[in-house]
């Protein structure tokens, strides 16, 4: 019947209303609410920690003996550097080593070490990283390109820079003879093939499936059969 009830039902209607309710429900919705603004307020950005790999092939094709990580990650050296700062060089990737851990200040531009002292700044031609303390007034913004943010399902690698306060644009680069040495800066247009093969690796567990088996047998048995083939 089109003929609203007389009496209201007592069990609730199987079909949702077409008309807002004038008392909101204290209840909150199974369904997420779709906007098509954006929010008036900044989404609260959880901080995440990762390490910085390079994908430059005079790297990757080292032998790495019987390591399973074959990847080269950037390290904060303990040895004082220039202007009392910590140089930074390719060292192999070692997961948890908190020299090779960083996360990215969003609001200051700026690649800050694991426990927040330390800053990734310039050091003339060369990258250094100093108290973030010193580097809070005059830090070059530091730029992670979306394909060195490595976000997507297939793995991706693109360029770090830094603008400086006279407009500079400077690459994060690693010598192609002194691999060893520290991570230079240069000039965009600078022949060197290593600063556009960067790549960051998220700890924690990746949000997408890996394409490689694992090594590491599981500890949780899978609900599904193997598709694996097993000899009689």
């Amino acid at each position: 019947s089109e003929m609203p009830s007389g009496q209201p039902s007592s069990a609730p209607s199987s079909q949702p209303s077409l008309l807002p309710s004038e008392h909101p429900s204290s209840i909150p919705s199974v369904t997420p609410t779709i906007s098509l603004e954006p929010s008036s307020q900044p989404s609260a950005f959880v901080e995440r920690e990762f390490m910085i790999l390079s994908q430059f092939k005079k790297l990757t094709d080292l032998p790495m003996g019987a390591r399973d990580d074959k990847n080269w990650c950037l390290e904060r050296l303990l040895a004082a550097g220039i202007s009392g700062g910590n140089t930074l060089k390719m060292r192999p990737c070692e997961t948890g080593n908190i020299r090779q851990t960083w996360f990215y200040d969003r609001q200051q531009s700026v690649i800050k070490s694991r426990n927040g002292i330390f800053c990734i700044a310039r050091d003339g031609k060369q990258l250094v990283a100093i108290s973030c303390t010193a580097t809070a007034t005059n830090a070059p913004k530091t730029h992670i390109s979306s394909d060195a943010l490595n976000l997507t399902r297939k793995p991706t690698k693109g360029s770090i820079s830094m603008l400086t306060g006279n407009k500079n644009t400077f690459y994060f680069a690693i010598d192609s003879i002194r691999m060893f040495s520290r991570v230079k800066l240069l000039k965009n247009g600078t022949q060197n093939s290593s600063y556009d093969k960067w790549q960051l690796r998220y700890k924690g567990p990746s949000e997408f499936p890996s394409s490689m088996p694992s090594s590491i047998p599981s500890n949780n048995p899978s609900d599904f059969p193997s598709t694996a083939f097993k000899p009689p």
